[in-house]
């Protein structure tokens, strides 16, 4: 890799450090990106928006690559765990990020795909998340139903902060009607 010109050494003080050379950055970066990509994908599904916090500093070329390609893939999937990144990006990255949001917004929905469009609320994502998985597990099936006129089990649902506390806003497994649960 050294003698190909994709890696080099560097010292920082008496220590030897391998580093890309600009050609190996060029390919490193492309499949960086697709590994984010995959990465980023992955957290959307399962609703681990915390997972653009690992984002935030990263290289801005390869950064503004990524973006291209969530573009390219018409993932509209993608587009609540964008705007949970936009808010914690810098400016030039917030402009990009929402380019790329209003490109995935006018595409035309498949219509069996499911989506959600909603902003959600980083800071309650990361205090639900905090929880034990086997209290968060009780806690979507202990919610009441309006219409069933029962408790039952959340689906489909977005976490949301207000002054009680944290919101699931969702649908019954049930009926599929709305419904909401608070945790304080």
């Amino acid at each position: 890799m050294i003698l190909h010109h994709y890696l080099a050494i560097e010292y920082n003080y008496r220590l030897p450090l391998l580093v890309y050379t600009d050609k190996g950055w060029e390919i490193e970066r492309e499949t960086y990106a697709d590994e984010l990509l995959d990465q980023l994908s992955v957290a959307a599904e399962k609703g681990q928006y915390e997972f653009v916090e690992s984002l935030k500093d990263r290289n801005r070329g390869m950064i503004l690559l990524l973006l291209d390609k969530i573009e390219d893939s018409g993932n509209k999937e993608l587009i609540t765990i964008l705007k949970a990144w936009q808010m914690i990006e810098y400016k030039k990255i917030k402009i990009r990020l929402q380019e790329v949001i209003d490109v995935l917004e006018k595409i035309v929905d498949m219509p069996d795909q499911k989506r959600n469009q909603e902003v959600i609320s980083f800071s309650a994502n990361k205090k639900w998340l905090s929880l034990p998985e086997e209290i968060r597990r009780k806690l979507e099936r202990n919610v009441w139903c309006g219409f069933c006129l029962d408790v039952v089990k959340i689906e489909n649902y977005l976490v949301k902060e207000s002054s009680q506390g944290i919101l699931l806003q969702g649908k019954c497994q049930k009926c599929g009607n709305k419904v909401v649960r608070v945790i304080d």
